[in-house]
């Protein structure tokens, strides 16, 4: 089960946010997303943290079907709260993770061909659909250049 709540993104900015619990099984994942568009099949990028894996990203390159779904996680010992950070230049997107919301480590920079109405704000998926998961985001901001 995967969750989204968005809003538009007309130019280039960044959003930020602090996740300070998270319950979703053992490879469940919240974070921060951007897609260009809201159907299944949309290009998009998510910074994410998971109890099983730590912090990382996954993203899907563009739309034609071509790309595949990459993931890069690292710090397996990462717990929340935890604030997460999605920026976007252009088709450029890059994802930071940090303890305290001033010192950023970067977790991967990534290209994704956006095409049409740029979507972004926190996401939450649970593996189990049947576990009765959560997850508490406090302090999103968007900032937009």
């Amino acid at each position: 089960n995967q969750y989204f709540t968005y809003t538009t993104l007309p130019a280039n900015g960044e959003a930020i946010v602090r996740l300070t619990s998270l319950d979703g099984g053992l490879f469940g994942r919240a974070g921060l997303m951007i897609r260009d568009g809201l159907d299944l099949n949309s290009a998009y990028a998510l910074v994410a943290m998971t109890e099983g894996r730590g912090t990382g990203m996954s993203w899907v390159e563009s739309t034609d079907g071509a790309s595949t779904d990459v993931n890069e996680w690292n710090q397996w010992y990462v717990i929340e709260p935890y604030w997460l950070r999605l920026v976007r230049a252009g088709d450029q997107i890059t994802g930071y993770r940090s303890a305290d919301g001033v010192a950023w480590t970067q977790i991967a920079a990534v290209t994704v061909n956006f095409t049409g109405d740029i979507y972004i704000g926190v996401s939450f998926s649970a593996n189990d659909s049947g576990l009765d998961a959560t997850v508490t985001f406090e302090s999103f901001e968007l900032l937009i250049d």
